[in-house]
């Protein structure tokens, strides 16, 4: 009966161990259900927080006949490409569509209408090909693995990284409107 005893004991110590070296030993702060902590404060000012479009900004691009980059519509995608992948931060609009059946044809669109925020997503290399889409220029490169474009159209920069051919990526920018 003893035996038993003591191996249950051991047992609930062995359990309980890791919990009480994971535990907190820190009262835990009380703060009222509406208070917002520090760090989501600190993500709030930051301007890669995903957030909804502002809308007088929205309102003054209607106004000047330029269309915000949460505004703009994919007109065209190859057959069966689907969205994998979609991140809306204040000044970069990112979306990933790839082939439903084969996940390595991808194409990843950034737009963004600060040339500050395209700076720091590529560098466009020197030896880059002038490439003109529409009424729009811009620089073409390929380093062998991917396809890139960047593009300034109207006030907004495109810039694409894919693995689909170049005249299919150049159709897709096409048809942003």
């Amino acid at each position: 009966m003893k035996n038993k005893k003591y191996l249950s004991l051991a047992l609930i110590l062995a359990l309980l161990t890791p919990l009480i070296a994971c535990g907190n030993t820190r009262p835990a702060e009380e703060k009222p259900a509406n208070e917002v902590s520090e760090e989501v404060k600190e993500a709030e000012n930051t301007e890669d927080v995903a957030v909804e479009p502002d809308p007088a900004s929205e309102v003054e691009n209607k106004d000047s006949g330029e269309k915000g980059i949460y505004d703009l519509e994919f007109g065209y995608l190859p057959e069966k490409f689907v969205e994998n992948f979609k991140d809306e931060k204040k000044d970069l609009r990112t979306v990933e569509y790839m082939a439903e059946n084969n996940p390595a044809k991808k194409i990843t669109i950034q737009i963004t209408p600060k040339d500050e925020r395209l700076e720091e997503i590529v560098i466009v290399p020197e030896d880059a090909e002038d490439i003109t889409i529409g009424e729009n220029t811009g620089k073409f490169w390929d380093d062998g693995s991917f396809n890139y474009i960047v593009i300034k159209n109207g006030q907004n920069h495109i810039y694409t990284r894919s693995t689909i051919e170049k005249d299919e990526a150049v159709k897709i920018i096409e048809e942003i409107k």
